[in-house]
């Protein structure tokens, strides 16, 4: 599973990557942020540990942006957004399938092969249980942490103060993620049902009725937060509730989301100290995801770590 014992065991592993990615661009002094820095550590991470070959990784770039991006026109030319949604699901389910049939024939140590063999109380997961699993694992791997980096970067090149106090102060690192992951709220909410009935402040809420949860609203409370509206990397205590606010739906990903966006940024601070915006933001349309699509930067360009990739490194 995501726990810190694993996470840590990938920690040098992911840092290299985060080089690499960085190596990929810093001699052109410009990239699209989203889909050349913040897209591809988490891709490339999700696949190692699916056991996805890093050669296929942008499939489930594509699919799950086809999902998550429906009612976006730049994903969905199609007038029926659930058409285009439904069959990137298709066919991320027909590719979880033979995964899972190539890893019964030859396993592997990756999360698949896990699964494959988990049981509890005796009972597998069904064919349906092990391809919704990797559906999750797919977009909820890939897209959230992406969009986190994203908000990320642009709340450091929009608030050049606290952009250069991090470059000046890289020990800051873990208390700016926890104020990236605040301020970015990259999924907008979550819906739960009551299971009984609840007084919360002067409102009833009964047994049975449907609850919408705003993790960006709770993530702005004044009641929780001194200046809310305020980006500030030092902020501490930084109680959000970016994973989801504890219980049995805390994201399971956690430690995973948050060693990628400490890497990528230490590669930024280190590396790229100058970013800025050379164009305008464009944003996903959706009332699920907050997402950034693209972010044109510009920065002064450098050399590379090491040699152009090959093989698995590519």
């Amino acid at each position: 599973g995501f726990t810190p014992r694993m996470i840590g065991m990938l920690e040098s592993h992911l840092a290299y990557r985060a080089e690499l990615i960085v190596d990929s661009v810093i001699e052109r002094g410009e990239c699209e942020f989203v889909t050349d820095l913040a897209a591809e550590l988490p891709l490339q991470a999700i696949a190692e540990i699916m056991g996805v070959p890093q050669e296929e990784r942008h499939l489930l770039f594509e699919w799950s942006n086809a999902m998550i991006g429906a009612d976006d026109p730049e994903y969905n030319k199609d007038a029926d957004n659930r058409a285009v949604a439904q069959g990137a699901a298709a066919e991320l389910y027909l590719y979880a399938s033979a995964l899972g049939e190539a890893r019964r024939n030859d396993p592997r140590e990756d999360v698949v092969t896990r699964l494959i063999n988990a049981e509890i109380e005796g009972d597998k997961l069904t064919s349906e249980e092990f391809e919704l699993f990797i559906l999750l694992l797919a977009v909820a791997g890939n897209e959230t942490t992406r969009n986190a980096t994203a908000h990320g970067m642009h709340a450091l090149m929009t608030h050049p103060d606290q952009f250069a106090l991090l470059c000046e102060q890289p020990e800051l690192l873990p208390t700016a993620v926890e104020e990236i992951l605040r301020w970015a709220s990259p999924v907008l909410y979550f819906r739960r049902q009551a299971t009984r009935n609840y007084e919360l402040r002067d409102t009833t809420i009964k047994a049975g009725d449907k609850v919408a949860m705003w993790f960006v609203s709770g993530n702005r409370d004044e009641e929780v937060f001194d200046d809310p509206y305020t980006f500030d990397i030092t902020r501490s205590p930084n109680d959000h509730i970016a994973f989801g606010g504890g219980g049995a739906h805390f994201c399971l990903g956690a430690n995973l989301a948050r060693l990628e966006l400490r890497l990528l940024f230490e590669q930024v601070v280190q590396r790229l100290p100058d970013m800025r915006l050379a164009g305008d933001v464009e944003r996903l349309r959706s009332n699920f995801i907050g997402g950034i699509k693209h972010i044109p930067v510009q920065f002064t360009p450098g050399k590379r770590l090491h040699a152009e990739p090959v093989g698995a490194d590519a």
